[in-house]
């Protein structure tokens, strides 16, 4: 009897452990994220691509960074987008450097004269684990988790935070190296939410209730 209440109580200590751990890591990442922004940020998501219009999850670097670009639909969105918008020659472009999105920043660079193009890998597709390259139906049973844990890696699923703190990176490392800059970010749509939520200050789990961007569609940061 003495022995099993021993148990039982190591066993919610570990539990208890575990919660804590999670939730120092949550405020640890939302901490990290720079405040008093010396530059001012965009988010462009890709315009539609081939994998869209077949309702396919492309997120494997693999497979996405040669294949899957931009329908000719995908191309006028991001025009029409850039036409719009308030966006200048000045702007400093980073990509992701899928293939989807490196066409989309060769629309936008063309479109305001301006050569040059940076791409990162803190700025990819979220890895969706085995739903890749299956029907993007998939996308809500990962959202779902989401909404109940952000850093469920579920089906080797990519977690939330874990986007969340490779975009804390990227952030800190353009708030180093400029100041007084417009910067557009051109990525993918859950890449874009989610750092909405560092933004905004909010927690990972809320990606899909703040905003949706669609394909070819700007989002104005701070």
């Amino acid at each position: 009897m003495q022995l099993t209440s021993i148990l039982k109580s190591s066993i919610l200590n570990i539990l208890d452990e575990s919660i804590r751990l999670i939730i120092l890591k949550k405020i640890l990442i939302q901490t990290m994220f720079p405040k008093n922004l010396k530059n001012t940020y965009y988010g462009l998501r890709h315009g539609e691509s081939e994998a869209n219009i077949i309702s396919k999850i492309v997120s494997n670097p693999k497979i996405g960074t040669k294949q899957y670009g931009l329908t000719v639909k995908g191309g006028i969105q991001v025009k029409n987008t850039i036409q719009k918008s308030r966006i200048q020659k000045d702007i400093i472009i980073y990509c992701s450097d899928f293939l989807r999105t490196k066409q989309t920043a060769k629309v936008v660079s063309s479109l305001l004269n301006q050569q040059k193009i940076h791409t990162s890998i803190r700025l990819r597709e979220r890895f969706f684990g085995i739903f890749d390259e299956k029907n993007s139906s998939n996308y809500n049973k990962i959202w779902a988790g989401d909404q109940k844990d952000s850093f469920q890696t579920e089906h080797n699923v990519e977690s939330v935070d874990n986007v969340r703190k490779r975009l804390t990176y990227l952030i800190q490392y353009l708030e180093r190296k400029y100041k007084n800059k417009k910067i557009l970010l051109i990525s993918h749509g859950d890449t874009l939410q989610i750092l909405y939520t560092l933004f905004q200050n909010k927690p990972g789990s809320y990606h899909r209730r703040l905003i949706t961007i669609k394909t070819g569609k700007m989002i104005y940061y701070n």
